[in-house]
């Protein structure tokens, strides 16, 4: 699952196009959170084989970097909130759970996520395509909202 998670969260992200040349602004701290977890996915394209820890770790590196960031006031509470939401919706994505254990809870946080950022409804096990795309347009929106603050 892992495998086909990362091919389509890469693809769309990288298909969003983002970059580092919006963290021009005065306090970058949030568009470098996004950064990161961008250029997280775009390694792990290119590597093609990646295990759990390969993005585990990072991706709670990038919690205690938004943590530390919204305590020193570098980001705001909103922005830490929907960054968090984000992480939290990857973990349980990338989480190997073949007995279905966990579904209970990651289907509807997913299933939420999805239909809160990108009003489709989806319903039983993880679409990982509608997911890639939520998680690409919410990572859109919070440089868009980064961008107007």
């Amino acid at each position: 699952m892992l495998r086909s998670w990362r091919a389509l969260i890469c693809a769309a992200i990288l298909f969003c196009g983002f970059s580092g040349q919006s963290a021009l602004a005065a306090d970058q701290a949030g568009y470098l959170l996004i950064d990161k977890l961008v250029v997280l996915f775009n390694q792990l394209a290119i590597s093609h084989n990646a295990s759990y820890d390969q993005v585990n770790t990072p991706i709670s590196e990038m919690m205690v970097l938004a943590r530390h960031a919204r305590t020193e006031n570098r980001i705001d509470q909103q922005f830490f909130d929907r960054y968090a939401r984000i992480l939290r919706i990857i973990k349980l994505a990338i989480i190997e759970d073949k007995a279905e254990i966990l579904l209970p809870i990651s289907g509807p946080q997913c299933a939420a996520f999805v239909k809160d950022i990108t009003g489709q409804k989806v319903e039983g096990a993880t679409n990982l395509s509608a997911l890639a795309q939520a998680i690409t347009k919410e990572l859109d929106n919070l440089k868009k909202y980064l961008d107007k603050t």
